[in-house]
């Protein structure tokens, strides 16, 4: 989306050792713990006596707590540490998003609102700042106070901000003159942390190109993995690069003599079992990561009994087709991008949102109607900003790889509408005729034909697709930034006249709307009452005719239209979208198109109507509720519903079938409020198909009644949770938006 991004890492010191019991007592009694599992640990601690152990032995004498100053911090090697960390951690991070701080999306198509703090792990915190209601200037204002408000937060447990590891990027984009663009220098300002004296240290703000090693994965945020590939290291080093790690197998190998046999062993168990660890994360190209191992398999073959004349394309190919069989980099990173995509696409965390922003955004920079991961790369792939996605599509199109996912399509909003990306492929262009094309329809904030189209369908509108002219208001979907040149626009134009006829009609004029369109039409018609209607900025204006200037009289052949106030009461029924042109004090209708077709909402309107939209409609066809769905929810928010659960299968009477079924007991009625039961016929059953499905029956039954319903109240939580306990349920599952301390 080319939003500006801040990114801080603000990494802690010795967390474990420096956490005050008294605010840990405060958090951990919060969550639920009982006081006296919280005295018995913290009062170990207190009193803890630290002996000192060498090769000699151990100390007579010991370290322990003074009068008046007592051990803090939950130990290194406490089983409870990491466990308490986490809670206190979540505290922080909710009292840090209380105050607005994080990175605030909205997924441009789907429109879902999203937000994160950052990424946390351990005692090391990569914050996000992002707002694309801020301009550069206020969202660095944010950042620095994110920066402050974290730091600070961090010195309420004991906590400290070590300075020399701290260190952050402030993303920003700046257009050149021909339309493309490219990342702005780090600003030359201060970034600070705070201590936990008040005072404040300066931290290092470093370029977008500058990388430095996350989890053992050195990442940059421009997306280019140069250091994690090629970067240079020596043997020493705790960190090494993917070449460096390659050198260094290389030369032992050549130094301890293995004959071949061992030598693959050594390929297959050391080297690439080291190499393995991060490649999914990576976003470089097919390109560049086949420059990785070129050089490096050449090398090495002679060690792994291989003649190194054999042609290039044997060397990765399997030794089942009669290949050499060496392990491809750019295969394996495929891989690995492919597990984490099927692992957390559409999933209902930070990684599962993020992957579907991305994708909803690489399908408007490139044009396409459906998924576009299923689009050809070749010619469409370099019309996207490199990044993560674009790197996993171009692997997936590189090995024929077919994705299929559940991923709705922008249907044709009119008859006879076509893709303009389609049309202008379709037409030959390519290279940077295509990218201007490109960058004009992103500019113009359309995909198809209907978007830049007029209301009648016969031809262009004229106030679409022109240079200079802001159209983000103007639809629904938030399409990317883009600043097209003027030898993009002179393409775009010269595009337009290639596929209309001489006059400057489309070939095939555009009919019926058949669907509901994200293009915000600004002019409206009622032929009814002669008049428009102009929304603008929430705001309906009415239009109405202007006398002719020879007869004083008003007639629908003059087609001038004056402003004369505001609506104040309901809008016409026969509303049209209409196209005009624009005068100083009136306008002009050009034409007007026929009824809009109605959008309809993808809201279930009951809890059968949101079973069916999951496809789990078909548990439920022996269900038996006598006493309605709200009694079960209610059951199940004061606790006094017990969920009983069995699977029934017998091999003797028949081995293709089994079944589950299950019950809801109320304990305040004394009555059973639901049962249901469902059944499986096939080869693949048995007695452990019966006993999963038994098993997620329970847990599905209250995660989709929980789902349809308001959260739990505050009163009734603890009554929520023994009942879940009482079943043997995930609290943290079910619970999860009341997991928070009261």
């Amino acid at each position: 989306m080319k939003t500006p991004l801040g990114i801080v890492s603000a990494d802690a010191e010795t967390c474990y050792d420096r956490i005050a019991h008294v605010f840990a007592s405060l958090v951990f009694q919060a969550f639920g713990v009982l006081i006296t599992a919280v005295m018995v640990m913290l009062g170990s601690i207190q009193h803890m006596k630290f002996y000192l152990r060498t090769g000699f032995g151990e100390s007579k004498e010991y370290m322990t707590a003074l009068l008046g100053r007592i051990i803090q911090g939950l130990c290194q090697g406490n089983a409870a540490a990491p466990a308490g960390w986490s809670l206190i951690s979540a505290v922080l991070i909710n009292v840090y998003k209380s105050f607005g701080h994080g990175a605030h999306f909205t997924t441009p198509i789907s429109r879902k609102e999203h937000s994160t703090a950052g990424v946390l792990y351990v005692d090391d915190v990569d914050l996000f700042s992002m707002n694309s209601t801020l301009v550069t200037e206020e969202l660095w204002e944010e950042v620095v106070d994110s920066t402050a408000s974290w730091t600070e937060l961090l010195t309420i447990p004991g906590g400290l901000g070590k300075a020399d590891k701290c260190f952050g990027y402030f993303v920003d984009y700046e257009w050149m003159d021909d339309g493309s663009w490219r990342y702005t220098q780090a600003p030359d300002k201060t970034l600070n942390i705070v201590l936990p004296d008040g005072s404040v240290e300066g931290i290092a703000l470093l370029p977008v190109s500058a990388a430095r090693v996350t989890l053992g994965v050195s990442a940059a945020p421009d997306g280019r993995d140069t250091q994690h590939l090629h970067g240079e290291g020596k043997a020493r080093d705790k960190w090494k690069s993917i070449s460096t790690r390659a050198s260094l197998w290389a030369n032992r190998l050549k130094n301890g003599h293995l004959p071949p046999k061992f030598a693959w062993v050594s390929y297959r168990l050391q080297l690439w079992s080291s190499l393995r660890y991060g490649l999914g994360t990576l976003a470089a190209p097919l390109a560049e990561l086949g420059e990785v191992t070129k050089n490096f398999a050449y090398n090495v073959l002679s060690y792994l009994g291989v003649n190194q004349n054999i042609a290039a394309g044997y060397r990765y190919l399997h030794s089942t087709f009669g290949g050499v069989g060496l392990i491809s980099l750019s295969a394996e990173v495929t891989i690995g991008r492919l597990n984490m995509f099927l692992q957390h696409w559409d999933m209902p965390n930070p990684s599962g949102r993020l992957l579907r922003a991305s994708l909803e955004t690489l399908q408007l920079e490139i044009g396409c109607v459906g998924n576009p991961l299923l689009e050809p790369f070749d010619p469409m792939g370099p019309l996207a900003t490199h990044c993560w996605m674009t790197s996993f599509w171009e692997g997936i199109c590189a090995f024929g790889l077919q994705l299929q996912m559940d991923y709705p399509e922008i249907p044709m909003p009119r008859e006879n509408d076509r893709c303009i990306m389609t049309l202008a492929i379709q037409l030959q262009y390519r290279g940077e005729d295509l990218r201007s094309v490109n960058r004009c329809r992103i500019s113009s904030c359309s995909i198809f034909l209907s978007d830049i189209a007029s209301a009648s369908g016969r031809n262009l509108d004229q106030t679409r697709g022109q240079q200079g002219i802001d159209y983000a208001s103007s639809s629904t979907y938030d399409f990317p930034t883009e600043c097209p040149s003027k030898r993009d626009w002179d393409v775009w134009r010269g595009f337009w006249s290639s596929y209309c006829l001489p006059d400057g009609t489309l070939p095939c004029s555009l009919g019926k709307w058949k669907n509901a369109t994200y293009r915000r039409w600004e002019w409206f018609y009622s032929e009814g009452t002669d008049i428009l209607v102009q929304c603008s900025d929430g705001v309906n204006w009415q239009y109405r005719q202007c006398p002719d200037v020879s007869s004083g009289i008003a007639t629908r052949s003059t087609r001038h239209y004056a402003r004369v106030g505001r609506f104040m009461h309901d809008l016409p029924d026969d509303l049209r979208p209409t196209s005009v042109i624009c005068h100083s004090d009136t306008v002009t209708l050009e034409s007007h198109g026929p009824d809009m077709a109605k959008a309809v909402s993808d809201d279930p309107d009951d809890f059968w109507s949101y079973l069916a939209s999951d496809n789990g409609d078909w548990m439920w066809d022996q269900l038996k509720c006598p006493f309605g769905i709200d009694v079960v929810v209610e059951a199940l928010a004061m606790g006094t519903a017990i969920l009983v659960t069995d699977g029934s299968y017998n091999r003797k009477v028949d081995s293709r079938v089994c079944g589950a079924g299950w019950v809801v007991h109320c304990t305040k009625l004394n009555e059973t409020i639901m049962e249901g039961s469902f059944y499986y016929v096939g080869e693949g059953s048995g007695s452990y198909r019966d006993w999963r499905a038994s098993t997620v029956l329970r847990v599905v039954t209250v995660h989709k009644l929980r789902a349809i319903t308001s959260p739990v109240c505050s009163s009734r939580k603890n009554d929520a949770r023994r009942s879940l306990l009482a079943l043997k349920m995930p609290i943290f599952y079910v619970l999860y938006d009341e997991c928070t301390p009261p």
